[in-house]
C-alpha cells in the first residue's frame, strides 16, 4: 500500500491579505504596532521631548529599540524615519 504524498497546506501568510474596506497607507502595509500603557504624565513628558527635539514619537521609540538591540549585541533593525508630513519652515511676515 503506497500512500502519496500531500502538498503541504498554504499557509496564511502565503495568501493574499483580505480586501479591506478602508484606506491603509502604503508604509503601512507591512508595518505592525508596538506599544504599551504608561501613566499619562510619562506619555505628556515623552511627547514634549520629541516635540523639543523636532521629532515625532515614532522616531523616538524606533531609537529606543535600536538602543535596546545594542545593548544586546545585535544589529539595528528599526529604521528611524517619521511617517508625518513636515511642512518646510514658516515664513514670518512681521514687520
Amino acid at each position: 500500500m503506497t500512500t502519496k504524498n500531500k502538498p503541504p497546506a498554504s499557509r496564511k501568510r502565503d495568501a493574499e491579505p483580505p480586501a479591506r474596506s478602508y484606506r491603509v497607507a502604503k508604509t503601512r502595509l507591512t508595518a505592525r504596532a508596538v506599544a504599551g500603557h504608561y501613566p499619562g504624565e510619562h506619555v505628556h513628558a515623552f511627547r514634549v521631548l520629541a516635540a523639543t527635539q523636532d521629532k515625532d514619537v515614532q522616531e523616538l521609540l524606533a531609537e529606543g529599540i535600536n538602543l535596546i538591540f545594542e545593548r544586546h549585541g545585535l544589529p539595528n533593525r528599526i529604521p528611524v524615519m517619521s511617517g508625518r508630513r513636515r511642512r518646510g519652515p514658516t515664513q514670518d511676515h512681521s514687520p
